[in-house]
């Protein structure tokens, strides 16, 4: 069992072979069926000065990265900690709490993320805007969604399909539309422009071969959101299961 933690005195250790690299691990449900494994983030009362006012406390600690927090859920878990000493303050898949281990830690809070127990469901937490986080959020929430796309064994990939879309003639002018168009998609689905050249390549072979493929290891709900904006600008898209590496 691996547990990032920072307590008092602040500073942050790692146990199980020393490394601070958390695996995301899945369990079997009834169904036989893969669940994400679900972690706790636990919060220290000490001597820090945001713990002698809530609304600073709050303020803090109810947005990490892209993931912001249910409000009340902090207010409690503030109140808690102050009476007991420590405060569950939600649940969630461990990349997302992993997030707020980072950012509350880069405070000099005491926080940790501990693995949830049997009876604990997930839930309280949502993903801001991706057009609201600064150039290096972006960044981090595109790296995760590939963290958490390929973690999860199935990751998805957008495949175009040509069609009468007023941009697919091949022109260099209808080119820089279908450019925007793909940005919108990206942005739907919080991950960067792909490298100008990757996207000449996909228009290319998108109008000459009839198909091809424009974003890869998608999470379900990334690959939904982009597809949806995708069909909203009149493209035929679909999504399919990424190539098997191995294959």
């Amino acid at each position: 069992q691996v547990i990032i933690f920072t307590w008092v005195g602040f500073a942050v250790c790692a146990f199980s072979g020393g490394t601070s690299r958390l695996p995301r691990r899945a369990v079997e449900t009834s169904e036989g069926e893969k669940a994400e494994k679900l972690w706790t983030l636990e919060v220290g009362c000490t001597d820090h000065y945001v713990w002698k006012d809530k609304d600073v406390f709050v303020g803090i600690v109810a947005d990490a990265g892209e993931w912001t927090v249910d409000l009340d859920a902090v207010r409690n878990g503030f109140e808690e900690a102050c009476d007991k000493g420590t405060a569950e303050i939600f649940s969630a898949p461990l990349y997302v709490v992993k997030a707020y281990v980072k950012e509350l830690t880069s405070y000099g809070l005491a926080a940790r993320a501990k693995e949830a127990t049997s009876d604990v469901e997930g839930g309280g937490y949502q993903r801001r805007d991706f057009k609201d986080l600064s150039p290096e959020l972006k960044e981090g929430a595109r790296e995760d969604g590939v963290l958490e796309a390929e973690a999860s064994g199935k990751p998805l990939q957008i495949v175009l399909e040509k069609s009468d879309h007023p941009c697919l003639t091949g022109e260099k002018k209808a080119m820089s539309k279908f450019k925007a168009y793909v940005e919108l998609a990206t942005d739907a689905a919080q991950r960067w422009l792909p490298p100008e050249n990757e996207v000449n390549q996909c228009y290319v072979k998108l109008v000459e071969q009839g198909k091809a493929v424009l974003l890869k290891s998608l999470t379900a709900e990334a690959a939904q959101r982009a597809l949806d904006q995708l069909t909203a600008s009149g493209f035929v898209a679909k999504v399919e299961p990424m190539p098997d590496k191995a294959a």
